[in-house]
């Protein structure tokens, strides 16, 4: 079928669901010349809707129109027949949107892939081509010289590795290929293409409701309302989020931390839930499973690639900020809090009684605990005490029977679970209780800058061996990033050293002077604070700053991101180092995060939680890159950025498998479309950000959440039936 039509290797998705379909309608002599559908469905199969794969066709698009004056129909490729209901997918290769109708018309003598007419920019392989990242051994590196723990990748070129590209629907990819780590070499620039966009944000025209989709609408929202008055006492009006709620944009667009994911074609949640207390969250998880609606959960919003408020399905999204309580109990070193509290909010209610206590979370106030917590959230005190979830004694949680469960109701299995393989899998949590932890009345923090034209590629290769073996009181954040340089034209990459000090500043140069000399640290690039003011000093506040800025709840600015991890386990030589260098000042904009390992991370074993990435990892890498200039050519274009240079590192991160923190979660490494092969696909990137940590996680949603109703598009699946 795709050769007789000439339609690319990677639409081979759509060639055999037209496949089985068609198969499925014919007569079979195994079923004494009846078709499965008939014996399926108790009728004969019309074979009236038959069409040729991948001919011209002209669908009706007057439900599509936002006005009068838009064409009625576009010449497009039959691609295949809609599986949810009655019609046919059509593509528009032009603007690479796929249209829905059932009423079409065709021309099966003509196939536009293989038309000469056809501009190559227009060509369907171009705007929907998938990379794997491919760097090999065997191909690319060479002996290092160097006494480097890595072989230095050689100057080469080689042709890019493409894996298939699926179904794309008008507002997001709903079905999409697992990039393979494969180990070949890294792309040229003109060669690799970039995977598609989720959730295209790049689209400024308000998509059309029809009268149809618009009932549909109004009916889910009515049965949703009159389930939800049944089992909750509470005032509607407060707590349910129609789309026809003058207050509902507002509701859904101040908790979202990338623009990437707020557009007016980015799809929206039919209802948004705001619980103010607990039987809310119990009558949301009960009506929205009576009615096999899709459940999304959100806490603070942070989420890098939007799961907790986009899908590619009809959804409902319950959004936890009203549930912020927050109980700190200095006697017994303890605190509850509820999952929609932020970070800052957490700090400030700990230090208002006391100042010599805290809890090793993250560095960004505006954080939510739910989501930051139960993905295995780290902050500046994690080489002292561990993540968040090595603090973690009790929680509740609503499971998807609608009971309230604590650590005793749960049991082990699922406590583990939801202390960092992603809660969202599992329930709605609705608190934890967390142990706090000792801190001095005074820490010390610095920051300092080194260019490479100041020795910054030695003291970063120093960096990573102190980053083994110093004092477990100091902890010290590498930030890398292309920068100019002093000479006009040129550029350099710009190494900041931050760090947070668990005591005075005089033992501070003591443990540097022994550990990590090659920094240069002076006395007076030290300063000494209380632990309240180190956040805020973190969260890049000045010294004037109110320990009051901690509860606020909204981000200053909000730029298009993307994000990705890795993790260190071997030393990177001086080599190795410089031609990193200069890749990133290749690529553009994207610059590096190193976080320091070692410490206390190295005493818990790898299955203490499900977060595996314990004893032998040095530091783990969050790339990074932020936007402000909208439109796709923006957009594919820091896109390619980041997943180039995640590509370039590949001989110098842990292998086998590659791995990945779920709290920097990166849709590029692998999506569940939840349907036969939901296992296998969930293994991809649970393998990542699990290790053999995964198994244990499917064992217990298969039996906490058989028919898998928590899921979105990297949760953990259940067991096949056939194992």
């Amino acid at each position: 079928m795709l050769f007789h039509a000439n339609v690319p290797l990677h639409f081979w998705v759509e060639a055999f669901s037209t496949a089985v379909y068609t198969i499925n309608r014919l007569p079979k002599p195994i079923l004494n010349e009846v078709s499965p559908f008939e014996i399926l469905y108790g009728k004969s199969p019309t074979y009236a809707m038959f069409r040729t794969f991948g001919c011209l066709c002209f669908p009706y698009l007057r439900d599509y129109a936002k006005h009068k004056f838009e064409p009625r129909s576009l010449p497009c490729i039959f691609l295949r027949y809609n599986s949810s209901y009655k019609g046919f997918r059509c593509l528009d290769p032009t603007t690479h949107r796929v249209f829905v109708t059932r009423h079409a018309r065709f021309d099966e003598t003509i196939f536009p892939s293989s038309s000469s007419h056809m501009q190559p920019s227009q060509a369907l392989s171009d705007f929907i081509s998938f990379h794997d990242p491919c760097i090999s051994n065997s191909s690319l590196l060479g002996t290092n010289p160097s006494a480097g723990s890595h072989p230095l990748p050689q100057e080469t070129e080689s042709r890019p590795c493409k894996s298939c590209a699926l179904e794309l629907d008008s507002s997001r990819v709903s079905s999409m290929p697992l990039p393979s780590i494969s180990h070949s070499a890294p792309e040229t620039v003109s060669d690799m293409q970039p995977p598609p966009i989720l959730h295209s944000s790049n689209q400024n025209s308000q998509p059309m409701t029809t009268r149809g989709k618009a009932a549909a609408t109004d009916s889910v929202y009515d049965t949703f309302l009159q389930c939800f008055s049944k089992n909750s006492p509470a005032n509607i009006s407060s707590v349910i989020y129609g789309a026809n709620n003058p207050t509902y944009t507002t509701v859904l667009q101040s908790r979202i931390k990338n623009r990437r994911f707020n557009a007016t074609t980015t799809p929206k949640p039919i209802i948004i839930v705001t619980p103010l207390n607990e039987s809310d969250v119990q009558a949301a998880v009960v009506c929205a499973k009576n009615m096999s609606m899709q459940l999304k959960i959100r806490s603070g919003g942070h989420d890098y690639e939007g799961l907790s408020y986009v899908s590619g399905v009809p959804f409902i999204v319950i959004d936890m900020f009203n549930l912020r309580s927050i109980n700190v109990d200095i006697p017994t070193e303890t605190a509850t809090v509820q999952v929609g509290a932020t970070i800052g909010e957490l700090y400030y209610s700990i230090q208002a009684k006391s100042n010599v206590h805290a809890f090793p979370a993250g560095v960004c106030p505006t954080v939510g605990i739910g989501g930051h917590i139960t993905g295995g959230g780290y902050g500046i005190m994690l080489r002292k005490y561990g993540l968040t979830v090595d603090n973690v004694i009790d929680a509740q949680i609503v499971d998807v029977n609608g009971r309230i469960l604590d650590r005793k109701g749960m049991g082990e299995d699922l406590f583990w679970a939801i202390r960092g393989g992603g809660g969202a899998s599992f329930g709605v949590i609705l608190s934890y209780k967390i142990k706090l932890v000792r801190v001095p009345e005074a820490v010390t923090v610095f920051r300092v800058e080194r260019t490479l034209e100041e020795n910054a590629t030695n003291i970063v290769h120093q960096w990573q061996y102190a980053a083994q073996k110093i004092d477990n009181d100091l902890f010290i954040r590498l930030l890398l990033q292309p920068s100019t340089g002093k000479v006009k034209g040129t550029k350099t990459v710009k190494a900041t050293f931050i760090s947070l000090f668990l005591g005075n500043a005089d033992r501070l140069m003591s443990v540097i002077s022994a550990g990590f000399p090659e920094l240069g640290l002076k006395k007076e690039d030290c300063k000494e604070m209380s632990w309240a003011k180190a956040v805020l000093f973190w969260a890049n506040f000045d010294n004037t700053t109110s320990v009051e800025m901690l509860l606020n709840r909204t981000s200053d600015t909000v730029k298009f991101l993307k994000r990705k991890s890795d993790y260190i386990q071997n030393p990177i030589s001086k080599d190795g180092l410089e031609w990193i260098w200069k890749k990133m000042l290749e690529v553009g904009k994207v610059g590096f995060v190193f976080n320091q390992y070692g410490g206390k991370m190295n005493e818990i074993a790898e299955t203490a939680t499900p977060f595996p990435h314990r004893a032998g990892n040095i530091f783990k890498i969050q790339y990074s890159v932020s936007w402000e200039e909208e439109g796709s050519e923006a957009e594919k274009n820091y896109m390619t950025q980041i997943r180039r240079l995640y590509s370039y590192m590949t001989p110098f991160v842990a292998k086998n498998p590659r791995c990945a923190f779920l709290n920097y979660r990166d849709l590029d490494i692998g999506i569940n479309h939840h349907g036969n092969n939901s296992y296998d696909e969930g293994k991809v990137y649970g393998a990542m950000y699990f290790k053999a940590n995964f198994d244990r996680l499917v064992k217990v949603k298969t039996a906490v959440d058989p028919d898998n109703f928590f899921r979105n598009e990297q949760s953990i699946p259940t067991l096949p039936s056939s194992i």
